[in-house]
């Protein structure tokens, strides 16, 4: 079995009309990508309520961010009522031979919604580009078909913290279009994909036993 990874921390990088075999890192080793690592595990530890003071006097730059985000979405570091915050967690459906997964920063879970969440400090991208991504189609994909909520109930938002006063929110919908238009594209490229001669057993798709599964899987980690 192959596994195909996209990790939270660089979703960003992926046009869905390349396939996997090509896709490219730009950002790899860079400055920015320490800065987005660092970033994350800031906010980990705030959501945990783990000690950040000095974390916050030492890197000001960071400490400017997660003020951004604490402002602007405040939900993610009280108690809202009405709604259930997964955060840190992940999109698995096995197809085939392949086991695809997502990272997501967060999944907010509302009564008549779903609503995947990513922030980061990578470059500010148009809607257009994080629509035709592979990451963004993969999480919606993988939302629709392992939850109960229908397709137009899910949505996905990116907030992109900035040197500046304000992060920038980039928020859309779903729709049954895109779900089945991408689900094609899947499927062409997994198509693509070398599977071994002689797979192992497809696992019980059930997600507590997924994870007790993957220390057998190859991984592709993107």
């Amino acid at each position: 079995m192959i596994r195909i990874h996209f990790n939270s921390l660089n979703w960003h990088q992926f046009n869905a009309n390349v396939p996997f075999s090509e896709l490219t890192f730009p950002y790899q080793n860079s400055e920015i990508e320490q800065l987005e690592h660092q970033f994350h595990l800031l906010i980990k530890q705030r959501i945990l309520g783990l000690p950040i003071d000095k974390l916050l006097s030492t890197y000001p730059r960071l400490a400017h961010w997660l003020k951004q985000l604490e402002q602007a979405a405040p939900e993610f570091f009280t108690e809202p009522c009405n709604q259930y915050i997964e955060f840190d967690t992940s999109l698995q459906r096995v197809m085939g031979e392949v086991l695809l997964e997502v990272n997501c920063d967060a999944l907010v879970y509302r009564y008549n919604s779903l609503e995947i969440v990513n922030w980061t400090a990578y470059p500010l991208q148009s809607e257009e580009e994080l629509r035709h991504n592979w990451p963004t189609g993969l999480s919606l994909f993988l939302a629709a078909t392992t939850s109960t909520y229908f397709v137009d109930e899910i949505t996905i938002t990116y907030w992109f913290v900035t040197d500046s006063s304000e992060p920038v929110k980039v928020s859309f919908n779903y729709n049954p279009d895109e779900h089945e238009q991408f689900k094609t594209q899947l499927e062409e490229a997994i198509k693509q994909l070398k599977i071994p001669l002689n797979p192992t057993p497809t696992p019980n798709t059930n997600p507590s036993l997924i994870k007790d599964y993957l220390d057998t899987i190859t991984e592709v980690e993107l």
